[in-house]
């Protein structure tokens, strides 16, 4: 959210840095949440998946950017737009969390 509305090139870098603070606590408490819950025989598809996953979206990204940022007109409008999009994922997930994802609650 901070890249999409700044207005000057140092907050953008404060902007990735505070999305590389996060990617940063994500990863290892996703990686310690899926070992936890994964039975051993197939924890290495599941991190294989997981790995996958991960960098389809990191190869996929400018696939999705480009006809993005021709429909919104620049990239600050592309952030913005995504960050409203993971905000909105946010909150379908929280629901969820309380409601239907209760697998690890069993453990």
């Amino acid at each position: 959210m901070i890249v999409g509305f700044t207005q000057s090139y140092a907050m953008a870098i404060v902007g990735a840095a505070i999305s590389g603070l996060g990617l940063g606590v994500f990863m290892p408490n996703t990686t310690t949440w899926l070992m936890r819950i994964t039975p051993q025989r197939v924890r290495g598809r599941v991190f294989g998946g997981f790995t996958s996953t991960f960098f389809f979206g990191q190869f996929i990204s400018p696939v999705v950017v480009s006809p993005a940022l021709i429909w919104l007109d620049s990239l600050r409008n592309v952030f913005t737009a995504m960050a409203v999009v993971c905000g909105v994922l946010a909150v379908v997930l929280i629901i969820l969390g309380k409601t239907t994802l209760q697998a690890d609650s069993k453990l």
